[in-house]
């Protein structure tokens, strides 16, 4: 999800302070860049997940968010978020049609500042052919059983970011709640049934 060849580094206040290639891992080394992920659901209250393509930079055939990606230079977290759903996923959206959830500091084989939003999609899609091998909606207990099994693969990133905002924490969970019953209208609000337990 990334057409610069440049992104911002920023300190631990999230202000700027360089900018660097991130396809190269060696330049990513001990610095924070920026991010964004982002839950699709559908209004029966499934979450959409993608499979990488074979040929991504980062864990090839590795199911991830919805949308996520670096933020390239310049750019804010909100613009990325609505780019990043038009490249992966064809679907257009404003940065009022999304749904803020946490803004958290992602730390695995790199770190990144990352925002999470939710957005809520019923219509059709066009995946990327470049970018996702495939993609489907899911109940939150099949992605906890794709989790716990040994035959399906999730990045590190996915798999920080799901258990910080679908964790066993009952406020975590509970503020997500409010933000699904915001965004899902009628008696179809069932996103959180049960946080998610497992590691890291």
């Amino acid at each position: 999800m990334i057409k610069s060849s440049l992104v911002d580094v920023v300190s631990r206040k999230d202000r700027v302070i360089a900018k660097i290639n991130p396809k190269n891992p060696e330049k990513l080394k001990n610095k924070i860049t920026r991010a964004v992920a982002v839950f699709v659901f559908d209004k029966k209250g499934r979450i959409f997940l993608q499979k990488m393509s074979k040929d991504s930079f980062k864990y090839p055939l590795h199911w991830n968010c919805s949308v996520c990606g670096f933020v390239e230079s310049g750019e804010s977290y909100e613009d990325a978020a609505v780019r990043g759903l038009m490249e992966d996923l064809g679907i257009a959206k404003r940065p009022g049609d999304l749904e803020y959830v946490s803004k958290e500091l992602i730390t695995n084989e790199s770190a990144h500042f990352a925002k999470i939003f939710m957005a809520v999609h019923d219509g059709s899609m066009a995946l990327s052919k470049e970018k996702i091998a495939e993609g489907k909606f899911l109940s939150m207990r099949e992605v906890e059983r794709m989790m716990s099994s040994r035959n399906e693969r999730f990045s590190p990133f996915f798999r920080t970011v799901f258990e910080r905002v679908f964790g066993s924490d009952e406020v975590k969970r509970e503020k997500f709640k409010r933000l699904n019953n915001k965004a899902l209208p009628g008696k179809r609000r069932s996103v959180l049934k049960k946080g998610h337990r497992s590691g890291l």
